[in-house]
């Protein structure tokens, strides 16, 4: 009778119990040699029609300031038909001083990460609409909600950095809603998160407010990038002039954050 009593009182204590057992934080590797879907001939084959196309077809970008730049880095550049031509030498001279791994700085190092290489890094899904759980069912997302999922990703060892709000806030108006993402980043995680390079706005607000949570300068972030971004297209040959190839996305992106096409 008293030992059922003992375990009685065991099991009250063990469900106040709150805490979530998980493995230490840790940088990840890939064991496993890549899958090869074709083989290095292919694969060459691949990359010198992709360098002729370049050449030869060129890319339209629509942004004439992002023109600029690609005829400063040695681009043939027809105005008339905003079409930058891409010498194939040009383009692996690029490639070439791209590093095959770089380590990014949290502001708690020990939740720095290293991408490339082998490196593998974990991030919660990005801002869909809607969000559930047991208490209130299935609803639109809320600033509330995505600070709570955030709170969550922060306190567990197994989500590595943040390439969005794990919901869409709707509650906010849209033209301020990076802005409260922000917000939530530098006030609840120590941990890296990815810009919103949408806009020129966007992307300086970011520096400007990890800065002030990190208590560091813009410049500091040329030896120790902070931030991550990510840059994707609607049409492999077109560059529309929303998109953040231009000086107000490229500027900060020279040293501070590494991006990934």
């Amino acid at each position: 009778m008293s030992t059922r009593r003992k375990s009685g009182r065991s099991g009250k204590q063990s469900r106040k119990d709150h805490s979530v057992r998980q493995s230490p934080w840790r940088l990840v590797q890939n064991c496993y040699k890549p899958f090869e879907v074709i083989d290095e001939d292919g694969l060459e084959l691949i990359h010198r029609e992709s360098l002729k196309v370049l050449q030869e077809i060129g890319i339209e970008v629509l942004s004439p300031s992002a023109l600029k730049i690609l005829e400063n880095e040695g681009a043939t550049i027809d105005w008339e038909n905003n079409r930058a031509r891409l010498d194939g030498a040009m383009v692996e001279e690029c490639i070439s001083r791209a590093p095959g791994q770089f380590r990014v700085h949290a502001r708690n190092p020990a939740h720095d990460l290293i991408f490339g290489g082998r490196y593998m890094a974990f991030a919660p899904c990005g801002t869909p609409p809607y969000c559930s759980d047991l208490e209130n069912g299935r609803r639109a997302g809320t600033l509330a909600d995505a600070r709570n999922l955030l709170k969550l990703g922060q306190s567990l060892n197994t989500v590595h950095f943040f390439a969005s709000l794990q919901v869409e806030p709707q509650d906010v108006p849209v033209p301020l809603r990076y802005l409260k993402g922000y917000e939530a980043f530098t006030t609840i995680t120590d941990k890296i998160w990815r810009i919103f390079a949408l806009t020129r706005d966007g992307i300086d607000d970011a520096v400007a407010l990890h800065c002030l949570a990190a208590e560091c300068e813009p410049d500091d972030l040329l030896e120790r990038p902070a931030l991550v971004n990510h840059v994707t297209v609607n049409s492999p040959l077109r560059l529309d002039g929303a998109h953040p190839f231009r000086p107000g996305t490229c500027e900060p992106a020279a040293g501070s954050v590494p991006a990934r096409n």
